[in-house]
């Protein structure tokens, strides 16, 4: 096993890409409201709504033996997104929203250099926060509002908030946010519904985050049945398509999406058609690439 921290391996030949790439040809067209079936979900989230000139793999662990990568994120270097204009930290901003032990993609970003604030409901005090200046850890979660969950697979009570409230909590009202990564198990949808109709939004240059339906396939516990029944499946997907489609209302493009196969996780459809219940995302915030866009942000009193 081989980690890797830099923004690409030297030490090997990078895995295939695991997923297509628009196709500037043929212009993306907005889908209907409703999905009619399992399949269209899926089809939906694999088909790229815009192109980034200069995608780059952050972070992420190299399997030796298969050559897969594990825990990394793509992000947009394109100019506008904001993550190359500078050697000062604070001129860039990431929030980092579950960590989970790896850290190989926030170490990645922080070398760009970036202002980075790691969160997560497990309070592991990562060390690369005692090493690095730039670097932030914060035990808690990413939701909907402001609450306190318990968490009954680790046992513990963690305080959550939502982005506007971290962000007023941490004093960073008025930064732009250049990247928003989000991985935390499901809960990404309530958290998107309020992000998604929150003027802050605007101030985010782009998400990167995993998404998951794997609800409709296991429980909240090892061995609990599906927390979704199959008969609800349809209906558990439709209110996920309409949390991406309010995140697409608000000037965002889906990039790319790639499976994270997980064996014990497939959901298979009534014609025995099989779909990986979670994947990585990449969407960019394209009025970041509009100059008046830019100069009403600035209006609003966002800027680094």
């Amino acid at each position: 096993m081989e980690r890797e921290n830099s923004l690409n391996s030297r030490l090997r030949a990078s895995p295939p890409l695991p997923f297509k790439t628009f196709n500037s040809v043929d212009e993306w067209t907005s889908r209907g409201t409703h999905i009619s079936s399992i399949g269209q979900y899926f089809k939906y989230l694999q088909t790229p709504q815009t192109s980034c000139k200069k995608l780059v793999r952050m972070g992420g662990t190299l399997d030796c033996e298969t050559n897969a990568m594990d825990g990394h994120k793509y992000l947009c270097f394109d100019p506008p997104l904001g993550l190359v204009s500078s050697k000062d930290p604070q001129r860039c901003l990431t929030l980092s929203f579950g960590v989970q032990y790896d850290t190989t993609f926030d170490d990645a970003v922080a070398d760009l250099p970036c202002e980075l604030h790691m969160f997560d409901v497990l309070n592991f005090n990562p060390p690369l926060v005692k090493e690095r200046e730039n670097m932030y850890f914060h035990n808690k979660g990413l939701a909907g509002s402001v609450r306190t969950n318990f968490f009954n697979n680790i046992n513990l009570k963690v305080k959550m908030g939502s982005l506007r409230s971290h962000v007023e909590e941490l004093g960073l009202r008025g930064r732009l946010i250049h990247v928003l990564k989000v991985d935390i198990e499901n809960a990404e949808w309530d958290a998107f519904k309020n992000i998604a109709s929150d003027p802050l939004f605007d101030a985010v240059g782009q998400v990167a985050m995993e998404v998951h339906q794997t609800e409709l396939v296991t429980g909240p516990m090892k061995h609990s049945p599906p927390a979704v029944p199959r008969d609800r499946w349809l209906d558990a997907l439709q209110s996920r398509y309409d949390v991406l489609r309010m995140i697409e209302a608000r000037g965002f493009r889906r990039v790319l999406y790639w499976d994270n196969v997980q064996d014990d996780f497939p959901l298979v459809d009534d014609h025995g058609v099989r779909y990986e219940t979670s994947g990585e995302l990449l969407y960019i915030n394209t009025n970041w690439f509009n100059a008046t866009f830019r100069k009403e942000l600035q209006r609003r009193g966002f800027g680094p």
